[in-house]
């Protein structure tokens, strides 16, 4: 049901964005944990897809402030998803989370440096959380 209300929202612009991201990481919140391990690949997939948004189209078309939010939102549902999953889960998540970051060239593009800018704010707000 998420992707397709992403395809959505993503021609609706960043308040459409937002919305289904913050109904999302309500979701994720209130998820059991059995429920969390089912689709937490799925889900990680699915919001790496969204933090890749700053380096496609989607970010020529937004602002800097609304990337800026929806990003911030992407990576609380990535938080939310991590506070229920167990530590072997979460290392599974973080990793991939790390190789999408590095993927692109690194510094050396703009999509690499927009990867790389996400990859640093989710490990910052799981250092903080975590």
């Amino acid at each position: 049901p998420v992707r397709r209300a992403w395809e959505e929202a993503a021609r609706g612009g960043a308040p459409a964005v937002r919305s289904v991201l913050h109904v999302l990481k309500a979701t994720l919140s209130h998820l059991d944990r059995a429920t969390a391990k089912a689709h937490h690949t799925a889900v990680a997939e699915f919001l790496l897809t969204v933090l890749d948004l700053r380096g496609g189209e989607f970010g020529e078309t937004a602002s800097v402030a609304e990337m800026d939010e929806v990003e911030g939102v992407a990576v609380e549902a990535m938080l939310a998803l991590t506070l229920k999953v167990s530590e072997n889960s979460f290392r599974g998540i973080f990793h991939s989370v790390v190789q999408w970051g590095l993927a692109r060239g690194g510094a050396e593009s703009v999509g690499g440096r927009a990867r790389l800018r996400a990859l640093f704010r989710v490990a910052d707000t799981l250092a903080g959380t975590l």
